[in-house]
């Protein structure tokens, strides 16, 4: 089966003359920026159309979630070392699934609504598609009601970098997208679940101060020097598997700016912009330094 999106070579020319900047994003405004038929707001079926403005939008889109990823992963260390335990296991989660947004949008799948406004009547989720970036043409239909915004994300992620490994680049980031069990790559989302809303399984600080110092003491270190061993443990997996997901997205923008297009001009400035987030929100070092290892 096709991997939806952009093919994975594509990805570094296709988004190269961007700026990385626009006024507003995609996913908010996605009517002012398309014109296509009706079909495509109401029906499950592909409606195509163009758009010179969406390309630049998207792409900001895109920087906008690995900043997401970002201040989650160095606020939830954060929190984690200083005994804030669920909260920042419930960070790292977001970290992971900010980092699989930025991803799959990268590839070129963008899940978008209408009208974020409304609450009492939530508006239809709709995916849409990169066909070509340089003719800008787009495709978008509504989405399937079967699975939450979460497990769509997710399924997408997976689909889109599942074979991604098998160029020598990627090969490290096996661990977090060539995973085949379903119920495996919802590890995460499943962890976020027990320790925020099962009364038994989280807020340990809150239940045992005992236990809570033991995790603490096992969580606040360099997880990183045995990672296959952090990767097997529940909560240290959460840390490790959100970095390698924010690193595998720094190195495919990397691949953008050596395309030597516009978007190279601005990519040492977002840059510096992430390096001043990891100062400002006070990332303890032991993730800082990892951190700071994979941005340009």
């Amino acid at each position: 089966m096709a991997t939806p999106g952009l093919d994975i070579n594509v990805i570094p020319t296709s988004w190269q003359d961007c700026t990385g900047y626009a006024p507003e994003f995609a996913s908010e405004h996605i009517e002012g920026f398309v014109s296509f038929p009706a079909a495509g707001y109401s029906t499950q079926a592909w409606a195509e159309f163009t758009s010179p403005r969406l390309k630049e939008a998207l792409f900001h889109e895109i920087q906008h979630y690995v900043d997401r990823s970002l201040y989650h992963l160095g606020v939830g260390k954060w929190l984690v070392c200083n005994g804030r335990l669920t909260w920042g296991l419930v960070s790292y989660y977001y970290a992971s699934f900010f980092a699989a947004q930025a991803a799959i949008r990268l590839k070129g799948v963008f899940f978008v609504k209408v009208n974020y406004d409304s609450e009492t009547v939530v508006p239809p989720t709709h995916r849409l598609e990169v066909l070509n970036l340089v003719s800008d043409r787009y495709r978008i239909r509504r989405a399937g009601a079967r699975m939450g915004e979460h497990q769509r994300v997710w399924k997408t992620f997976y689909a889109s970098y599942s074979t991604v490994v098998s160029r020598p680049s990627y090969m490290k980031f096996a661990p977090v997208v060539a995973e085949a069990d379903p119920e495996r790559r919802l590890v995460e989302m499943h962890r976020r679940h027990l320790v925020n809303y099962v009364p038994g399984r989280g807020y340990i600080e809150l239940r045992s101060p005992r236990k809570a110092a033991s995790l603490h003491s096992q969580l606040q270190c360099d997880l990183f020097k045995n990672r296959s061993k952090s990767l097997e443990h529940a909560d240290g997996q959460l840390e490790v598997r959100a970095f390698m997901r924010l690193e595998l997205c720094l190195q495919m923008l990397d691949e953008v700016a050596s395309q030597g297009g516009v978007y190279s001009i601005h990519h040492s400035k977002l840059t510096k912009k992430r390096r001043d987030m990891i100062d400002h929100f006070e990332c303890p070092g032991t993730l800082s330094a990892q951190i700071e290892a994979v941005l340009p």
